[in-house]
């Protein structure tokens, strides 16, 4: 019971290669809702939102850019239909609290001020293509990991989103707190892989991790 909001929902697109966001759904599973590759069901899911009354929690786990959050993927192409923009998010979340578990998406709040509060994030390595993709567009330097060593990060990273939304869910927490909660559990994860000496390329994950907590943003 969460006497702070009217509503409570978490979306995710269906794409596999977000599947390891799943385990946040799974904490909060009656809140949790997939989304299948058609176009009649994101449609369905904007209406549900767009009538939401009074302040509304919204988490959208998945992929995501500078101005727009994707929606499932269409197999087996791999393409990806763009789910919300900043326009129709203006709209949407207008007077909700907002968690955009997904890339790029402190850019893209930050382009709007419609929502109560909100928490985005900067660019999350979740895959080996995307390491790659950073090092031959952005920075010019490829990161001494691999799929296993960013598939520990995946898997660090959702853990430590699932405890704070929880926390949240649960009433326990109001949502400028949840900041602090990230910070403190994205702590614990990097501290915990720094000290595990069985982990060849801790500190290639631990700087993954710390990233991403430094490039979060609470609105």
């Amino acid at each position: 019971m969460n006497d702070n909001y009217s509503h409570i929902i978490c979306i995710h697109p269906d794409d596999t290669s977000t599947s390891f966001l799943s385990v946040i759904g799974a904490e909060i599973d009656k809140h949790y809702s997939t989304i299948p590759a058609n176009q009649a069901s994101h449609a369905a899911l904007i209406d549900t939102i767009a009538g939401y009354q009074g302040t509304a929690l919204i988490i959208f786990l998945g992929h995501g850019s500078h101005g727009s959050l994707f929606g499932s993927c269409d197999s087996p192409s791999g393409g990806k239909a763009i789910f919300l923009t900043l326009d129709s998010t203006r709209k949407l979340f207008n007077g909700h609290d907002v968690l955009l578990v997904s890339c790029n998406s402190a850019d893209f709040l930050n382009k709007q001020n419609s929502f109560k509060n909100a928490i985005g994030f900067g660019n999350i390595i979740s895959s080996k293509d995307e390491a790659n993709s950073e090092a031959e567009f952005i920075t010019g330097v490829y990161r001494d990991i691999d799929t296993p060593d960013i598939d520990i990060f995946n898997e660090c990273f959702a853990a430590s989103v699932a405890q704070a939304i929880k926390l949240l869910v649960n009433g326990t927490i109001l949502f400028p707190e949840l900041y602090t909660y990230l910070l403190y559990f994205l702590n614990q994860k990097i501290n915990k892989i720094l000290l595990d000496k069985s982990i060849e390329k801790r500190i290639s994950i631990a700087e993954l991790l710390f990233e991403t907590r430094a490039e979060m943003k609470l609105f």
